[in-house]
């Protein structure tokens, strides 16, 4: 989760400090990685509910890239490679998150004998 957000982080930093504005185009995309930072934040304390938010952002990042990808005319490769870098560490972080929430942890208390 933390390399995830430092990635985007960057990206979304490095979007809006350049000469060039981003695209209009590009902006869902850039909305949607906040999205998913925020869901990643979020699950440190609620597992769950970050969990499904970095999910959810996940597949909203793989329409947001898909759309990206044919106003630019990348084709297929920038497509997978969209999906790759932007879709795919939000999907597989979310689903790490989520893995253990299903289940029920017991602590023991250690003070008592």
């Amino acid at each position: 989760g933390l390399l995830m957000t430092t990635f985007f982080l960057f990206i979304i930093i490095l979007a809006f400090i350049n000469e060039d504005q981003p695209e209009a185009v590009a902006l869902p995309t850039l909305f949607l990685l906040m999205v998913a930072i925020l869901g990643a934040l979020a699950a440190w304390r609620w597992i769950r509910i970050g969990g499904m938010v970095l999910v959810i952002s996940a597949l909203a990042l793989s329409i947001s890239v898909y759309r990206s990808s044919v106003a630019f005319g990348l084709g297929p490769v920038g497509l997978l490679l969209g999906l790759l870098t932007y879709s795919l560490p939000p999907l597989f972080t979310g689903i790490l998150y989520l893995l253990p929430a299903g289940r029920v942890v017991q602590v023991r208390d250690l003070s008592s004998p």
